[in-house]
């Protein structure tokens, strides 16, 4: 390894930044008309399961089906989406007129104050309107769900498939959305890649990320940059390592657009050839993507995409199971950036056109280096969507 002159960053971020600017033609947020067609989808599978509500607490239920964004805590506040469209909304009194601004007209609002706790009065109103059974939406809060259960006179049960259902296949503005906002992240890679150079720190790789991202439109940025040996831990930390010429560098990263996320990793090598151990690891990895996308087919189970992408990993002599590969190919991705369903070898779920995955198989040999692909794919009638220009070689990360 050689070592060079520490850069000035300030000098590179402008150098990535000059002309870089948010295309003008980016997709619209999602509306309150997609949000009226999502409760109209919710109510025909509460009906299937011969529900009448479905509870949720603030988090990317609530955003998903009302566009309302509130921070959790420890007093009781909630949504109770009703079969007919209809909504309870159940809050603290101190927070009536923020609430006020934030809901439809026709929401029945139960504001409860400091004394009172709310969850009787919640649970009377849920009785009075006919409310026998209700799903709990599986992010609420355990403290939340026992004691709307201990009052409900009815009967609340898990939703975690109702929501998964009602969740996991996005429709073309989400899809639009998504597409725009895993393009953005490319872009800010590729200009960060063309900048970064031996001396430089993973930790200032990431500070570049987060510029060249945000000042593309994205917000809530995120990054991992790993260098050589520390990339062996797939979940590391960036930290002040000093990139060496011909050391393999791993960035993973992302941002969100209109709430939707984008994720992408890449690897490659910075100011040096690959070396023929990096090649065929890097050749094995891409080859496992390219067998993942093949086994991406509309009622095929999920398992079976991360069995295709890990049979090319055991058949190259990286070990069996979990050895090299240690973690599964890869996550749905939506308004959160892990959701159901997964692509894991036990997952049984049937995929459906619409879903969206992270693929991203990885090498990771301790003591060595880090390697993983990563590009968000939907699920289609023809064959899977790859979002994105795919990587090309070691050599760069496009």
């Amino acid at each position: 390894m050689t070592t060079a002159a520490a850069p000035n960053l300030d000098q590179k971020l402008a150098a990535v930044l000059k002309g870089l600017s948010a295309p003008k033609d980016l997709p619209p947020p999602i509306g309150a008309e997609d949000r009226a067609k999502r409760r109209e989808r919710l109510a025909l599978i509460l009906a299937e399961r011969g529900a009448d509500a479905l509870f949720v607490e603030p988090g990317a239920t609530l955003r998903y089906l009302c566009g309302l964004e509130w921070r959790p805590s420890e007093r009781l506040f909630g949504v109770a989406v009703l079969r007919d469209g209809g909504f309870v909304v159940v809050a603290p009194a101190f927070e009536r007129d923020v609430l006020e601004r934030a809901l439809p007209q026709d929401a029945v609002a139960i504001c409860w104050d400091e004394h009172e706790y709310g969850y009787t009065r919640f649970a009377s109103e849920l009785d009075r309107m006919g409310i026998r059974t209700m799903l709990m939406d599986p992010q609420v809060r355990l403290l939340l769900a026992e004691r709307i259960g201990s009052t409900f006179e009815g009967s609340t049960k898990s939703g975690a498939d109702a929501v998964r259902e009602l969740r996991q296949c996005k429709d073309a503005n989400e899809l639009a959305i998504m597409r725009a906002a895993q393009n953005l992240t490319k872009t800010a890679i590729a200009r960060v890649a063309e900048h970064t150079e031996p001396g430089m720190t993973a930790a200032q790789v990431g500070q570049l990320m987060h510029a060249a991202q945000r000042h593309l439109g994205l917000t809530d940025t995120w990054d991992l940059t790993l260098v050589g040996p520390g990339a062996a831990d797939p979940h590391g930390h960036t930290d002040d390592t000093v990139i060496g010429a011909g050391d393999l560098l791993l960035c993973d990263t992302g941002g969100q657009l209109h709430g939707y996320h984008s994720d992408c990793t890449r690897t490659w090598v910075v100011g040096g050839e690959p070396s023929d151990e990096i090649v065929k690891a890097w050749d094995t990895v891409y080859a496992a993507q390219e067998a993942a996308l093949g086994a991406l087919r509309v009622g095929e189970p999920c398992g079976g995409v991360d069995r295709a992408a890990r049979k090319v990993i055991e058949d190259a002599g990286y070990g069996r199971g979990y050895a090299a590969f240690s973690h599964r190919l890869g996550h749905g991705i939506g308004i959160e950036i892990h959701e159901p369903p997964y692509c894991d070898g036990g997952s049984e779920a049937k995929l459906k056109p619409g879903m969206c995955f992270s693929n991203e198989p990885g090498i990771y040999l301790r003591g060595k280096f880090g390697l993983r692909i990563e590009d968000i794919v939907a699920v289609g009638e023809s064959g899977p969507e790859v979002m994105g220009e795919r990587q090309k070689g070691p050599g760069g990360p496009f």
